[in-house]
């Protein structure tokens, strides 16, 4: 095992928001959406942040030439991180506000340790529907480049495709024992999942009660935030 957490690092692979908004909308206007990612993405950083790991942002990190393929951009970036001096580099989206510290954690953990005959250690993070939300990526891992651009991201078949390709390229892919579930389209917006402090919370519930359709009127989409944080104005543990 590694000395200190210092051979690991944190990718946070998202667009900016107003580009989010017009590949994910969530509220059904551009604005709010444009809010909602960027409270999101806040959350999200808060959340990294409390990790003490050295972080980065994709889209702050690397300019990805347009029409570039998901899996491309993704081993661009990640390797930008690696550039760096890292061993490791975590790799998480911002659209998972039940993302804990504590899963950020135990991945870093993970990625220090020595596999099954000294492989390397490359966590994975389930999503519960066939998808990841983490997955721990290495140089050995990038090498490949053309196989590992062309596996089926953002599909059912990604963690079982993932895991299998990694395995094959001598790494070691323990899976995280936290679920958690991505929000990509209105209908997966579930506000009693999230998790975080109450200020990052309060930014993420201003841009969603806005919206004035079905169960996303203010008071359906406001009271459950409510829940999270009944005194002290703050919400859930983040770890």
């Amino acid at each position: 095992m590694h000395s200190s957490m210092s051979s690991v690092a944190i990718l946070l692979f998202a667009r900016p928001a107003v580009q989010e908004a017009v590949c994910k909308p969530l509220t059904g206007a551009r604005q709010r959406d444009e809010r909602t990612w960027q409270a999101l993405e806040a959350l999200t950083w808060a959340k990294i942040k409390a990790t003490n790991l050295p972080a980065f942002v994709s889209h702050q990190l690397v300019t990805q030439p347009q029409g570039d393929s998901f899996g491309r951009q993704l081993r661009r970036a990640a390797q930008a991180v690696l550039d760096q001096g890292y061993e490791t580099v975590l790799c998480i989206g911002n659209d998972s506000p039940s993302l804990r510290v504590s899963d950020l954690k135990a991945a870093a953990q993970l990625a220090q340790s020595d596999g099954p005959d000294q492989l390397g250690t490359l966590p994975i993070g389930a999503d519960g529907r066939g998808g990841v939300y983490l997955v721990g990526l290495n140089r050995a891992s990038l090498a490949h480049a053309d196989a590992f651009e062309t596996l089926p991201w953002q599909t059912n078949q990604l963690a079982s495709a993932l895991t299998s390709y990694l395995r094959q390229q001598g790494q070691s892919c323990p899976s995280l024992t936290a679920t958690h579930h991505d929000w990509n389209h209105r209908y997966d917006i579930r506000l009693g999942e999230l998790v975080g402090e109450w200020r990052w919370l309060h930014a993420l519930t201003d841009a969603l009660q806005a919206t004035r359709r079905g169960v996303y009127t203010g008071k359906l989409a406001f009271e459950p935030f409510r829940s999270l944080a009944p005194s002290g104005l703050r919400a859930p543990p983040l770890a």
